[in-house]
């Protein structure tokens, strides 16, 4: 929960490609070229920013992969292969 008086602070923050501590990388995908201006790519990043909030991260259901395939859609690209999110997929299952 947010303390009153406190603004909500977005989970989404930058980092260089493939350099995410504690990750491990197998490859990079391209999604297809982006439609959009850099101006219109920082717009949907703000609007996504408010409904991404860090207290609302959940490792199996609304992680960094969740984020990617919204923020593919809302770019009008490709969205993320499905195998990408099999492992996390396969544990909520198993632990719901």
């Amino acid at each position: 929960l947010i303390p009153p008086g406190h603004l909500p602070v977005t989970g989404i923050h930058s980092m260089p490609p493939r350099s995410c501590p504690g990750a491990t990388y197998r490859e990079s995908i391209s999604l297809g070229a982006v439609p959009h201006s850099a101006e219109e790519v920082w717009q949907i990043l703000l609007k996504l920013a408010v409904q991404w909030l860090a207290t609302a991260y959940h490792p199996l259901k609304r992680n960094c992969l969740n984020f990617c395939s919204e923020f593919a859609t809302a770019l009008a690209v490709q969205d993320v292969p499905s195998w990408v999110g099999r492992l996390a997929l396969a544990a909520d299952i198993l632990l719901s």
